[in-house]
């Protein structure tokens, strides 16, 4: 009597339903690594270490509007980063449960993607809030480096007098930057508004440097500004000249 009611509770354990969290989708495979997955047993596990061994998207409900009380905003000046290879962030990946450790990461992976998992979800307080703006604009442009020279170096022709919309040498001097192989600017308050800033672009390969992100064309070798005069409203540096206060 004893064995027939212990075996009666193993076919009821072995036949209970997998719980709705852990559905098993169609056309699968159900394979041992998918059948330990399904196991009631497991299924706390499985569904935490299957959530996150397989991204899902996480689903975050507000419970309220924002209210903002206040806009403020705050000035950067970022300093220049040579280009470099950035090597791609891994994610980090859940250790595999010990119940499935001995097949490989492949099949563990095709087995929880068999898996119906609930996406995660969060449910998010909103109250007042007071947002700040901050914007980020390039070290060159920072006006302590505006000296306004006179004269300058640059072995590199031809180059290119670009007339652009200028109110600010702050301004012109960000439109330089953003324009690629820019190197000298002058904001000119007596031109149209519409002519206010005025930059020279290289428009000739030169020697090879580490600003090819602004500077496609290179940066010659030496160049740079000179005789400044302060007070006056002169040539300010460009990224591409050499000796540019990129930092």
């Amino acid at each position: 009597m004893k064995l027939l009611l212990s075996l009666l509770l193993a076919t009821q354990v072995l036949s209970s339903p997998a719980p709705a969290e852990l559905e098993e989708r169609q056309a699968c495979n159900r394979d041992n690594v998918l059948r330990a997955l399904l196991n009631p047993r497991n299924a706390v596990e499985a569904t935490s270490f299957c959530r996150n061994y397989i991204p899902t998207t996480e689903t975050i409900t507000p419970t309220n509007a924002v209210t903002v009380t206040a806009t403020t905003t705050s000035t950067v000046y970022s300093r220049y980063t040579p280009l470099i290879s950035m090597a791609k962030a891994k994610r980090d990946v859940p250790p595999i449960p010990t119940f499935i450790s001995q097949y490989p990461a492949s099949r563990v992976s095709s087995a929880c993607s068999c898996l119906s998992v609930t996406p995660l979800t969060r449910t998010t307080t909103l109250g007042t809030v007071t947002v700040t703006a901050t914007r980020t604009i390039p070290a060159l442009c920072n006006p302590t480096n505006f000296k306004q020279y006179q004269g300058a170096v640059d072995k590199r022709q031809p180059v290119q007098l670009q007339q652009v919309a200028g109110t600010t040498e702050q301004e012109c001097c960000i439109t330089c930057f953003n324009a690629k192989d820019c190197t000298i600017f002058q904001f000119r308050p007596d031109n149209p508004v519409a002519q206010g800033c005025e930059y020279y672009k290289g428009l000739s390969q030169t020697d090879d440097s580490n600003r090819e992100d602004v500077c496609p064309l290179g940066v010659s070798q030496g160049s740079g500004l000179s005789s400044p005069q302060p007070g006056r409203l002169l040539y300010n540096y460009g990224p591409c000249l050499e000796s540019a206060p990129l930092f």
